[in-house]
């Protein structure tokens, strides 16, 4: 609340009237005294900039942030790097399957290859 915003005093305050600000959060007395007409700090003034330049150098570059048509993807999208998943399968009426996992064997369960030996001698070693 220490912005020394004054010019924006009436159009909060009248957020209250409203019943559009939360009063469980900051106190209406709270925020008029806070929006008191005062010459801040030469230090809190330089570190309140400080803060406004560090939030907009992180969000500035945030799609949000950008011009309409800076947003639209221009051509194909970039190759994928990494994982790709490229294995769907699709049923005969193309629609995707999802993938379900094969049941995990615990190291002193049968191999599932059927050898007979425990899978962690099998094909777990």
């Amino acid at each position: 609340m220490h912005i020394h915003a004054t010019e924006l005093r009436d159009t909060i305050l009248g957020l209250y009237d409203l019943g559009l600000a939360e009063i469980n959060y900051i106190e209406p007395e709270y925020a008029a005294n806070a929006l008191a007409s005062t010459t801040p700090d030469p230090y809190e003034s330089e570190h309140l900039d400080r803060t406004i330049t560090d939030a907009w150098q992180t969000v500035r570059g945030w799609p949000f942030f950008q011009p309409e048509s800076a947003r639209a993807p221009a051509g194909p999208p970039p190759p994928q790097h990494g994982r790709t998943f490229s294995h769907t399968h699709i049923d005969s009426e193309g629609r995707s399957i999802p993938f379900s996992a094969p049941p995990k064997v615990g190291r002193n369960e049968p191999c599932p290859c059927g050898s007979g030996k425990k899978f962690k001698r099998c094909c777990g070693a």
